[in-house]
């Protein structure tokens, strides 16, 4: 069973007995308990490949073997009982959470654009799941008629007159750890290159921390869920490692000096790469190394800069902390960030509607520590 409002999915079946929730322990949506919300999946254990050689030789009528596409979509399952920190920016709408254990699934729904629609983590797809054998589990390719090339040499169908076929969903699931950085309304609604652009500035700013790629690191973009009814979660972009259990690493990033210092590197970057006077979106000494090829066409090095400003809190005449050989560093004409940490659940100052017009006024919630001016390092020859 998969929320439809985030990113939370179990196993019907797992204690023993079927039961279905009546809502989501994550977010509170009762749209889990919709019987559209229950599908067959086959979790990913191991890999075999069996390949007929008239199907895959390649010949001169072309010259790459055929692609073929697949509806695959990302979810990360936040437990609060799993949150090591939380903290949040003031008048900004910026969140950070880190997360010592989640569950990463990729779930692969068969061909787009064919069968029902189904709505998963906030996203509405539509795909024509895998129909396979009962006995053997190969894929079925003629729909209405056994065929024996369908099945296993040692399937028990393979002879049948009728077809015995599963409609199932592919999963692979991580568990590791992982940051969510929550964006506010103001950058997410209304604009599609948001949360790809940002994405990819991430990655950006993460090697330039390093000095280095990434490897260990991925981003998705994911569902932060806040427990209420369903409608007070937001989107984020998740960095999580992809070595399973984690390596640590994200633990000392999810510190708010380090988050700034990271945007503010991937700021300057993306602010003064040389494709802003070319006629494209982004290129490669910037973004593209760091976007899915399916993705390249939503991704922006101007959307990049427009929205790390925001992050940042900067002002549109911020300095680059670059100075003139033989100068002193100029004086940087930037805001700071005004924070709130709290290891509780989200929910207290997420969902009040402050946050949808963001102001300066401090709202202290329960269990929350007083908040800490956090000055901006605006990286020149110190970084």
């Amino acid at each position: 069973m998969f929320c439809p409002a985030c990113g939370y999915a179990k196993d019907a079946e797992s204690e023993g007995q079927t039961s279905y929730p009546t809502s989501c322990p994550r977010c509170g949506s009762t749209g889990i308990a919709d019987t559209g919300q229950r599908l067959d999946v086959v979790q990913l254990l191991h890999v075999t490949a069996e390949v007929r050689r008239d199907e895959a030789t390649i010949s001169d009528r072309r010259d790459e073997r055929s692609g073929k596409a697949f509806q695959l979509m990302v979810t990360a399952d936040v437990d609060e009982q799993e949150v090591e920190s939380r903290w949040f920016v003031e008048g900004v709408g910026l969140g950070c959470t880190y997360v010592r254990a989640m569950d990463v699934r990729w779930v692969n729904l068969g061909t787009p654009g064919h069968g029902s629609s189904r709505t998963i983590s906030g996203e509405e797809r539509s795909g024509a799941l895998f129909r396979v054998c009962e006995g053997c589990g190969k894929l079925d390719k003629v729909a209405g008629k056994n065929m024996t090339y369908e099945h296993r040499p040692w399937c028990r169908h393979r002879a049948s007159a009728e077809e015995h076929n599963s409609t199932i969903a592919l999963s692979r699931t991580l568990r590791t750890q992982g940051i969510l950085v929550r964006l506010p309304y103001s950058v997410t609604i209304g604009d599609d290159f948001a949360v790809p652009s940002l994405s990819a500035a991430l990655l950006l700013g993460l090697r330039e921390q390093l000095g280095g790629h990434p490897d260990h690191i991925q981003v998705e973009r994911v569902v932060e869920p806040t427990l209420s009814d369903g409608s007070g979660n937001h989107d984020a972009i998740l960095l999580h490692d992809i070595v399973p259990g984690g390596t640590g690493y994200l633990a000392d990033m999810a510190e708010s000096d380090r988050l700034r210092d990271l945007l503010v590197r991937a700021w300057l970057r993306v602010r003064d790469c040389e494709c802003r006077n070319e006629d494209r979106l982004a290129c490669h000494r910037c973004l593209l190394p760091f976007v899915a090829p399916r993705a390249v066409r939503r991704v922006s090095r101007a959307a990049a800069e427009r929205h790390l400003r925001t992050l940042l809190a900067l002002p549109d005449d911020a300095e680059t902390g670059r100075s003139p050989a033989g100068t002193s560093p100029p004086t940087r004409r930037t805001r700071t960030w005004s924070l709130t940490s709290s290891s509780g659940s989200a929910r207290t100052w997420w969902s009040g509607s402050w946050l949808r017009a963001p102001r300066c006024t401090r709202r202290q919630a329960p269990g929350v520590t007083p908040s800490a001016s956090l000055s901006p390092v605006v990286a020149g020859s110190g970084r």
